[in-house]
């Protein structure tokens, strides 16, 4: 085992007509310890998420703000496999399952503009991002674990992924109430279920179903459904539909 010393490094200014304008530096030096294997990746960590502004024309905001958030992450994911035959085409079927478990502490931020910052919309990636927000305004508070499975068909011919299938949902100990200015506190106790569904039977031609049920309302949030024709000749053709119920968070506010 190897300690991992990585981060990131952000500086913007932002410049608004008739509002606050100033300058912001955010650092997220983290330390990780990973154990990597064939059959399994495990990933403890802990960071530090630094952010300071610079602010001018800020008559609602003092003009430099400070702001600290450190974090605990773990990630384990394993990988088991089977081989077979099906047609008499050899495959490789996966089985993947995977939890991400995140604490990060409530920081006040409500004084603190809101540059380029919003909601990710949820999808089956964002079971593993830290953090609920696109963009660096707002940290999110959280004590969470996401539990998700992963299994795939690979031709052992070509190496193409001939079909794709995950679940996941994120169980969450505490009320996240860090939030966006006109949007409510989240204290449910676990997030919709996300599900895909990806198949590539034939080369050049792929299909892709996703689905995010709501367990609270017990109704489908949204879902899509794709077909992708891409020859190797260059060109390209996409089809898709995406019907969705309504937008995620309406009215009140946290800190």
């Amino acid at each position: 085992l190897v300690p991992h010393f990585y981060g990131l490094t952000d500086i913007t200014y932002f410049d608004r007509e008739d509002s606050v304008t100033g300058g912001r530096i955010d650092l997220a030096p983290t330390i990780s310890l990973p154990f990597i294997k064939p059959w399994a990746y495990i990933k403890p960590a802990i960071g530090l998420r630094q952010t300071n502004y610079f602010l001018t024309n800020s008559q609602d905001f003092d003009s430099t703000i400070s702001r600290s958030v450190p974090m605990v992450s773990a990630d384990a994911q394993f990988f088991l496999e089977r081989r077979f035959e099906m047609f008499d085409a050899p495959l490789m079927q996966t089985l993947e399952p995977r939890a991400y478990y995140v604490l990060m502490p409530k920081v006040g931020q409500s004084d603190i503009p809101i540059f380029d910052t919003g909601l990710y919309d949820f999808t089956f990636l964002q079971l593993f991002n830290e953090n609920r927000f696109a963009g660096r305004d707002r940290i999110g508070d959280t004590n969470q674990l996401a539990v998700a499975v992963t299994s795939r068909f690979l031709s052992l011919d070509s190496g193409r992924e001939v079909f794709r299938t995950s679940l996941g949902q994120i169980y969450f100990f505490r009320d996240r109430e860090i939030a966006l200015p006109g949007t409510v506190i989240q204290d449910d106790s676990t997030s919709e279920f996300i599900g895909e569904l990806a198949a590539s039977p034939v080369e050049s031609w792929s299909a892709r179903a996703t689905l995010q049920w709501d367990p609270h309302d017990k109704q489908t949030e949204k879902s899509a459904l794709s077909i992708r024709y891409a020859p190797p000749s260059g060109t390209g053709l996409n089809a898709a539909y995406r019907p969705r119920r309504h937008s995620l968070y309406l009215m009140n506010t946290g800190d």
